[in-house]
């Protein structure tokens, strides 16, 4: 659950970066499937690597509603009150 979610089309702007540096914020993800590529390859697994985070879907109702499952009616609303804020949305 998202603590202290998006409130409105403003805070779009004003808590969320323009830009990430995504090796500063996920680097350790990436170093973690970079080891785990090369593991699977000396080890000649053929096998694919599959990672997930969410749906577009689901991450904007926890940005804008703090959950996926609860407060769903927020993240309709926030769509419909909110369309072109929604493009927006990181």
């Amino acid at each position: 659950t998202v603590p202290s979610p998006l409130a409105s089309p403003d805070e779009v702007r004003s808590r969320l970066p323009e830009t990430v540096d995504v090796r500063e914020k996920l680097g350790v993800v990436l170093d973690s499937v970079t080891r785990i590529r090369q593991a699977m390859t000396r080890e000649k697994r053929e096998v694919p690597l599959i990672g997930f985070s969410a749906a577009p879907w689901t991450l904007m109702f926890y940005m804008v509603g703090g959950s996926s499952k609860r407060n769903t009616e927020t993240g309709q609303a926030w769509l419909q009150d909110h369309p072109e804020a929604s493009l927006e949305l990181p």
